[in-house]
């Protein structure tokens, strides 16, 4: 007898084909796994992303067996094309404080066994920061640290996307090359791969405004790391300008990016198969601004040159 947790893939269910975008939200486990994909079709996505866990706290409740069945058959009977999750938000792999990095390690570990316990195929992490001992170090060190959360995880069916930063402080991964470091150095690359987001990038100070700074920007992405490694996009605006080095999420349209990085993007046919998640604020009902953005979005696509 097959147990609960035992991994099969995900068998989306039978619709006519949707020639709309890839383009969903992060959307709330509160209630249960389960009601993240409810409420991410009733914003009508495609896509959606999920914390498995309290994202403040170092070790998650368990996930019972009926919860894990219940998610996956929600998923199954969706549509939706793709679920990705994001860890913990206190997990620092770049730590060079041991206890702390230590604590990372584990925490990892068990977000990448909760993910393959609920067949989700994408993990989103944000590498951390060096805290004062410099870059490659830390690069070093993160890569290191995925290694070790390996080690312990039973997740082989399980990628992390390593989640490009804005550069706030000591954090790393701002650069392109600091990413493809961080690879050449895990023993399983095929299991790392990228997100991009698109308020991180531009606070980084790469340009994805104009059309020859975006073109640029895709193409020293692709010749560092590979557009084939680009497994997810966090669509966010900017609060702030290019190269502010500060992290601050705005509604599509709204910040410094505007709507036509936006456009450009849904549009790009090498960024068509990849999905688009929103992370912007959400609002009092937690639904209604991601209704909002996600139609805009639409309009963008569908008013594309050819369209």
């Amino acid at each position: 007898m097959k147990r609960p947790h035992s991994i099969t893939p995900i068998r989306l269910a039978e619709r006519p084909p949707d020639p709309g975008p890839l383009i969903g939200a992060h959307m709330s486990i509160a209630g249960g796994m389960s009601r993240a994909i409810e409420r991410a079709l009733a914003v009508r996505a495609r896509v959606v992303q999920v914390f498995t866990s309290n994202t403040n706290q170092w070790k998650g409740r368990r996930l019972l067996p009926a919860e894990i069945r219940s998610f996956r058959e929600a998923w199954e009977r969706s549509g939706l094309r793709a679920v990705v999750a994001h860890d913990c938000y206190l997990i620092n792999l770049a730590s060079p404080r041991a206890a702390l990095r230590r604590r990372s390690i584990q925490a990892l570990a068990e977000e990448l066994s909760r993910c393959e316990k609920l067949g989700i195929p994408f993990l989103v992490t944000h590498p951390g920061a060096h805290m004062g001992r410099g870059v490659r170090e830390g690069c070093d060190r993160v890569a290191a640290s995925l290694n070790e959360a390996r080690a312990i995880a039973s997740a082989p069916s399980v990628t992390v996307l390593l989640e490009t930063v804005a550069g706030q402080g000591t954090t790393i991964v701002r650069r392109f090359e600091e990413l493809a470091r961080i690879r050449d150095h895990v023993a399983r690359p095929d299991l790392v791969q990228i997100c991009l987001d698109t308020c991180h990038v531009h606070a980084a100070g790469y340009d994805i405004v104009t059309e020859g700074g975006y073109e640029q920007t895709i193409q020293e992405f692709d010749g560092i790391l590979g557009l084939e490694a680009l497994r997810a996009i966090h669509f966010n605006d900017s609060k702030t300008g290019r190269g502010s080095l500060v992290d601050r999420h705005e509604h599509i349209g709204r910040g410094y990016l505007g709507t036509e990085p936006f456009a450009r993007m849904l549009r790009d046919p090498r960024l068509s198969a990849i999905p688009k998640l929103l992370e912007t604020p959400k609002g009092k009902d937690g639904v209604v601004m991601d209704r909002r953005n996600l139609a805009l979005l639409r309009r963008l696509w569908i008013e594309r040159p050819g369209g």
